[in-house]
């Protein structure tokens, strides 16, 4: 598997979730956000979908499964230890048309207007600069498709909102729910991506 080149902080994020790759599956929370992702995607049968920061391909193999063999599924991640896991996953279902490549998702470069649908579930936060990927990821996305995003709420960890206010006294910036925390921050970030349509679910 090729390896990325990454800045420290895509590296360290690289590495943690690497290390959380054998037991991410032992939780079945990331199974019912990806799936209710999917159902709000409205995927059919031959679409072509992108999976962003894949993890360990809960997306990507509810759509393949929704897609059919006429569809074709790609699941990106940072990640080498979740890569392996989605793999693994893909082999043991039969799921041919899915296919895993381990991709920085703000370095990325499909066709324009290749993908009816476009998700990311539980990763968005983790963008370095969250309307630069929006834009980009925009641009691969067919007209009239729909990207899907899950965005956490600001009182979703109340460790995280404790670190962000530490950290802030220290002059420390910390992406936590800062941008997406509540429906109309949601709603500003999506404009400003200058997407259309905007529908936030809760």
């Amino acid at each position: 598997m090729n390896q990325l080149n990454l800045n420290n902080y895509k590296q360290e994020i690289a590495d943690l979730y690497t290390r959380r790759s054998d037991k991410y599956d032992n939780s079945d929370w990331h199974w019912r956000i990806a799936n209710r992702l999917v159902e709000y995607g409205q995927v059919n049968t031959g679409q072509q979908i992108l999976d962003i920061a894949t993890g360990t391909g809960h997306c990507a193999i509810a759509a393949a499964k929704l897609v059919g063999s006429s569809g074709k599924v790609i699941g990106i991640d940072i990640a080498p230890g979740m890569i392996a896991q989605s793999q693994k996953k893909a082999n043991i279902l039969g799921l041919n048309n899915l296919e895993f490549l381990l991709a920085d998702a703000e370095d990325i470069d499909f066709p324009e207007n290749h993908f009816e649908r476009i998700f990311c579930a539980s990763a968005f936060i983790w963008m370095s600069d969250l309307v630069k990927s929006l834009l980009l990821w925009r641009k691969f996305l067919k007209p009239g498709g729909i990207l899907g995003i899950q965005a956490f709420a600001e009182t979703a960890f109340v460790g995280g909102v404790i670190t962000q206010n530490i950290l802030k006294k220290y002059g420390i910036s910390y992406l936590m729910s800062q941008p997406t925390g509540t429906v109309e921050k949601c709603q500003k970030l999506l404009q400003k991506a200058s997407l259309e349509l905007i529908e936030i679910k809760v």
